[in-house]
């Protein structure tokens, strides 16, 4: 089967590292569907991140629309622009599709507006046309999202919270439900921190790690929940990996209130990394207890892998997240923006070494069960081949 999948952002940082949740998931399930034999052609555009650069692998055909990052928040307030981006986009998969004659064709968004990529170019080459849906549809965008998706063939929600935001806005008999993924081979139970523990100092301490941004993924909250925290547990650390450049992390506004809350000893500051897994293993326990979910892949890739590799997790009561984190047996869930509430969570699992094992068990048993390649590339394909029948 050939396969045109369309999607912004895919790209590495300047240290090599695979930027963002959704296009690690893109890159995994693609990279699963070239060893089963199919030909994975991607259109994209570089991340909106400082020194990003081109995607490079082995077996997948990616193609750049542009020579510049192309910031999806811009396209949805500058209608020109947008009609631009749209154009190029539809006019290149066209152009693919003379030589290589596809069997499907994909886009991945939490954009509803991005599928008019898929369904116009699909429509002009007689091709079927699915897009993933990566976050819930907002009440205000239903009239929009319902017009996008008419002339899709199949939405696939990553979530069962996203398929119900779908309702009244396309057909049930056009969903499916089909998870994200994770590299399984990078992220399991057997993944070893001990070498990244001694790079960074570590030595026995209870150990937190943080995977976001500065803003809507609640690293604030978690600073004031460790405050508390070091009352009851003096050493404790927070390996902190932002989504910036290394060399920006020190400069930024948040380690200067780390700093002038005296708390520089306990938080390890990191940029982009490119031992993911390394930093996974080398923590206790791993906390994103995110504000909103806006724009944020609805089962949160760093969950998953953090719970791949047998690690309880601590998260918030939000979207998709409540779907994969179950309370008190494969993590704890609280509410967003509260450090007290936080701060009792981390100690409850720091305090339990035997239920904390217990949760990391049976996080990394759920996520075999349902997250791997293999599982969700067959899953897709199923849906392709049930469309191109």
């Amino acid at each position: 089967m050939k396969i045109c999948k369309l999607a912004l952002g895919l790209g590495r940082s300047e240290g090599g590292a695979i930027i963002g949740g959704n296009v690690n998931y893109i890159v995994n399930v693609s990279t699963e569907l070239t060893k089963r034999r199919h030909e994975v052609h991607i259109v994209t555009t570089l991340p909106v991140y400082p020194s990003s650069r081109r995607l490079e692998l082995r077996d997948l055909f990616v193609y750049y629309l542009t020579e510049y990052p192309v910031d999806v928040r811009e396209l949805t307030i500058k209608p020109n622009a947008a009609l631009a981006f749209l154009l190029k986009a539809i006019s290149k998969a066209t152009n693919l599709n003379r030589p290589k004659r596809f069997d499907v064709i994909h886009a991945y968004s939490g954009d509803p507006g991005f599928s008019l990529v898929s369904t116009i170019a699909g429509a002009i080459n007689s091709l079927p046309k699915v897009h993933t849906l990566t976050v819930p549809v907002s009440p205000e965008a239903r009239t929009f999202s319902k017009i996008c998706f008419s002339h899709s063939d199949r939405v696939i929600a990553v979530s069962e919270n996203v398929r119900q935001s779908l309702r009244d806005v396309v057909p049930e008999r056009k969903i499916t439900v089909i998870p994200p993924c994770i590299d399984s081979l990078s992220y399991n139970p057997k993944v070893c921190g001990d070498a990244v523990r001694t790079a960074l100092g570590l030595n026995g301490e209870a150990t937190l790690v943080y995977v976001g941004n500065e803003k809507t993924k609640g690293i604030a909250a978690l600073i004031e929940a460790l405050k508390i925290v070091r009352e009851e547990i003096a050493d404790v650390r927070l390996i902190m990996v932002l989504d910036l450049p290394k060399c920006l992390v020190r400069s930024s506004a948040l380690w200067r209130g780390i700093v002038n809350a005296n708390l520089e000893d306990a938080v390890i500051p990191l940029g982009l990394v490119n031992n993911m897994p390394g930093v996974i293993g080398a923590a206790d326990v791993m906390v994103v207890p995110f504000l909103t979910l806006k724009g944020v892949l609805d089962y949160p890739l760093p969950l998953l892998e953090a719970m791949a590799c047998g690690k309880p997790v601590i998260s918030t009561n939000l979207g998709g997240v409540r779907e994969i984190v179950e309370h008190k047996k494969s993590g704890m869930l609280v509410e967003p923006d509260d450090p007290s509430s936080l701060a009792d969570a981390i100690l409850y699992v720091l305090g339990d070494k035997e239920g904390a094992r217990e949760m990391g068990d049976q996080g990394a048993k759920y996520v075999h069960d349902n997250f791997t390649q293999g599982i969700v590339a067959s899953r897709l394909e199923k849906a392709y081949y049930d469309l191109i029948a």
